[in-house]
Order: C-alpha cells, then structure tokens, then sequence
C-alpha cells in the first residue's frame, strides 16, 4: 500500500472517532471473560427507530455443581465513543458520606436470584465510580463550544442510557430452570480526550483537576416517563483501571450468591 495513502486513511481513522474505538477494544483484549464489540444496534424507544451503538463489552461467569447450572452474573457495559480535542468538564458535587446511594437508586440491575436485590445492588456498587469518588457530577461542559453547536454529550448519554434500557427488554440468558441469572447494564461514555473536575473552594474560587472518569446524574424523558440513570463518563485511556472496578463489583456479586448457594 502507498506510504502517503495509508497515512491518510490512518489519520482519517482517527479524525472520525474510530481509531478512538480500537484504542477502546485493546482495553478488553487480555481481559478474562470479557467480549467487546463496537457498531452493534439496539431499538430506540423514543425515537421507534433501530440505532447503531459505537462500544459494547459483556463479561459472563457461572457457577457450576455435578452438572448444574448454579447461577451465572453477567456485566454489560453500553457506550458511547467520544473523540474531543477540547476538554470535557464535570461539574463536581461536595463529598458524600454515602455516595452509593445514587447508584443503589438508579443501577439497572435484573436478578432471578433468591438474593434481596438490595443485596445485590449493594455488591456492585462496592465497584462503582461513585463509591471510589464519594462525589457525583451534575452535568458535563464541553470546553469553548460555540454557543451555535450541538453538544455532544447530551446526545451521547441519551443515546447509551435508551440503548441500556433497550437491553434490559431482551430475555435474561437461559441454563436451568433452577438457574439463578443476574444481570447488571451500566451506560457508559467513553471519551478521547482530557476529563476535568470543577467546584468551588471556601472562597468561590473555581478549582479544577485532572480525573480519570465521573459518573453524572441523567435524566432521560421518554413518551411515557422519566427515568434517572447514572452515566459514567471514562477517558480512554483510564478505561483499563476502570475496568478494574467494575470487575470488583463483579466478584463482590459473585461470591455473594455462591455463599448464598454453598
């Protein structure tokens, strides 16, 4: 292939977001039990159209005994991949002394199991961005977009948290009959870009810090109700720690319903 042409095709990958995409498949290549898939589709129920999603990744493990299915937990993780040459800004909330109930409130979470879902819910959000910050966002500015542009992370968190409740609508996996099935789906933007924090000291004064990722509150209207989601908004390059977390919270699921099944 000519050397000139390769670079352009190379630096149009990048210029449309799509080198951002592999950069974020990368992330889940050596990870046990992980698949990653971009341009999958979904329904979008406001919209009554079907829709491409940029990013999914899944993670399965079961349990088994003398040939039955115990239980199985699955992990899905519905994003969006956002390239930005300018900075993102989250505005940040004052520390909470129990943070996860934000995400208690608003996880989406499925489970046959004869577990409390409080239970459950409570084991993922050991691995929460929420718990591990102690702080939620409000919302996100896109550094010195004109007033006249669309904002992108608007659409982008409608988008991935329609996409999460779209799967939410499909059946749970199917083993046995006494087959315990969890199932936990957590919209997620991923951004190519720098991520900043901004709040205010004792004196007003704006402070801003470099983070790795946030989770925000969402609120998305549909025809037929509103419903508040926590959005985690991850940098690429931070994804591998947190991946991390969300597989903490995924062993703290684990080993709660293997103890209930001992």
């Amino acid at each position: 292939m000519d050397e000139q042409f390769q670079r352009k095709i190379t630096d149009d990958l990048w210029k449309s977001g799509f080198g951002s995409e592999l950069k974020a498949l990368k992330a889940f290549n050596d990870r046990d039990g992980w698949t990653a898939v971009t341009a999958s589709s979904f329904f979008d129920p406001v919209l009554s159209i079907s829709r491409e999603l940029d990013f999914a990744a899944h993670k399965h493990r079961f349990r088994q005994r003398n040939h039955q299915f115990l239980f199985n937990v699955t992990v899905s993780l519905i994003a969006e991949v956002k390239k930005s040459e300018q900075p993102w800004v989250v505005l940040r909330s004052s520390q909470w002394a129990t943070p996860e109930l934000l995400f208690l409130m608003n996880a989406i979470i499925r489970s046959t199991a004869a577990v409390p879902i409080s239970d459950i819910q409570a084991a993922f959000a050991k691995g929460c961005v929420i718990t591990t910050n102690k702080w939620f966002a409000h919302g996100v500015h896109e550094a010195f977009k004109k007033p006249n542009e669309h904002g992108r992370w608007f659409v982008a968190a409608a988008k991935t948290c329609r996409a999460s409740i779209a799967a939410t609508r499909r059946p749970l996996l199917e083993f046995q009959s006494d087959t315990w099935v969890v199932e936990y789906v957590q919209p997620v933007i991923l951004l190519d870009g720098q991520l900043i924090a901004a709040s205010l000291d004792q004196t007003d004064e704006i402070l801003l810090q470099n983070i790795p990722y946030a989770s925000v509150q969402f609120e998305e209207r549909g025809p037929e109700a509103a419903r508040a989601f926590i959005v985690d908004l991850v940098t690429v390059e931070s994804l591998p720690s947190y991946i991390d977390q969300i597989e903490r919270g995924f062993e703290h699921c684990f080993n709660l319903l293997a103890d209930y099944r001992s």
